[in-house]
């Protein structure tokens, strides 16, 4: 391909950024960007592209809830050696973007049989901004890995190589709004896009019967009263940009805040550890839950708290949370759900292969998703009294 080297945009200037999200979520942060009025948009591997002006870009990171970065390319080569990456990047113009009292850090994605190593490119990357500096300035900006001023993204496939500054700084799911967290929390903009493919309006109960420390509640919660997802987010990568402007991203908060409601949405939590009762409660509180309606309780021994309703929980899979025998935990599972939540639609995350076969029910729904690295599934199950085809018949 042809070489490109671009630069930070204007305020009106429109260039091209990718809205990175996991695995199985594209079409729900699609359908999130084209209702946000992003244009020129498009469906890739764990993203969608559109074109916008900074304004945009900046609206799009602080509004769309599963979003986990914002990227925008500024160099485009093939590389077919090592010593043509160092080469073409060290000819873009680093020192229009960072100031040398700056820090950066590089997250590289390598599929290449030339690059095997992640760590090697994001070697050579740095060490020819680091000598770009050296030779212009006699100086050079320092790598720092946790919190950088610029998080640079270098992605290699095969020979083609995309380098994009990151506008978001930490991934977008660190929201900002809990305040304890114990125990393995699952992924907010994971939590946010299942709420979102279970298709929950504020109008219905959500009950989560093992809500850990309360992410899939707090997110529904944010959905229901049309919070912002990152109101409580103190930076993002953007406000180092040379070009960025306080009161412009001031005036996109301050509109897009305004959109909030009163609602007060019907949430039901439990979990048989205590403790993670209580982070799940001040995170609610925090968020603007006047009583949040949650209870210490073995999913095993208690009942709906209401009669009918809209269930999703991520119940444990001996990864971060053990059970003694997983193939009898979901085996029981499928047998509370059977027999105590007629009337409710139960939405369940698992593991793609294993613990769905134990639970023993048809589902309707099936999407493919990723937590972190495991593949998964997100099933949804309606839940009838008596038997699933006299219940159908009866429609």
């Amino acid at each position: 391909m042809a070489d490109q080297y671009l630069s930070i945009p204007g305020e009106n200037t429109h260039s091209e950024y990718l809205v990175k999200t996991l695995s199985g979520l594209e079409d729900i942060l699609y359908a999130e960007m084209e209702a946000l009025g992003l244009t020129d948009l498009r469906k890739t591997t764990r993203g969608v592209w559109f074109a916008g002006s900074m304004t945009d870009m900046m609206r799009a990171s602080y509004s769309l809830r599963t979003a986990l970065r914002v990227i925008m390319p500024i160099a485009k080569f093939s590389a077919y050696d090592e010593r043509r990456l160092y080469k073409k990047s060290k000819e873009i113009a680093w020192e229009d973007f960072m100031l040398l009292d700056q820090t950066f850090s590089i997250d590289a994605n390598v599929r290449s049989e030339i690059f095997t190593h992640s760590h090697y490119a994001a070697l050579l990357v740095k060490d020819s901004i680091v000598d770009r500096f050296r030779e212009k300035f006699d100086q050079r900006p320092n790598v720092e890995i946790s919190v950088p001023d610029w998080r640079i993204d270098l992605h290699i496939d095969d020979q083609e190589v995309t380098i994009s500054i990151d506008a978001t700084g930490n991934s977008l799911h660190k929201r900002g709004y809990r305040l304890v967290a114990p125990g393995a929390p699952v992924n907010e903009v994971l939590a946010a896009g299942m709420v979102a493919l279970s298709g929950w309006t504020a109008d219905k109960p959500l009950v989560d019967p093992m809500c850990g420390s309360g992410t899939i509640l707090a997110e529904a919660y944010m959905h229901a009263r049309n919070i912002a997802p990152q109101k409580y987010r103190r930076h993002f990568g953007f406000f180092c940009w040379p070009n960025y402007k306080e009161e412009a991203f001031s005036q996109i908060k301050a509109e897009r805040d305004a959109l909030e409601n009163d609602v007060e949405p019907q949430l039901f939590g439990s979990d048989i550890q205590e403790e993670r009762i209580g982070s799940t409660r001040t995170t609610l509180m925090h968020l603007g839950c006047k009583e949040p309606n949650l209870k210490y309780a073995d999913f095993f021994k208690s009942s709906p708290p209401v009669e009918e309703g809209v269930m999703i929980t991520n119940p444990p899979y001996n990864i971060r949370v053990q059970v003694d025998d997983i193939v009898e935990f979901y085996r029981n599972l499928g047998t509370a759900l059977k027999h105590e939540w007629p009337g409710w639609n139960a939405w369940i995350l698992a593991p793609e292969d294993g613990p769905f076969k134990q639970i023993g029910l048809k589902p309707d729904k099936k999407y493919p998703i990723h937590n972190g690295q495991l593949a998964c599934k997100f099933q949804g199950y309606t839940l009838f009294k008596g038997k699933r085809k006299e219940n159908l018949a009866s429609r």
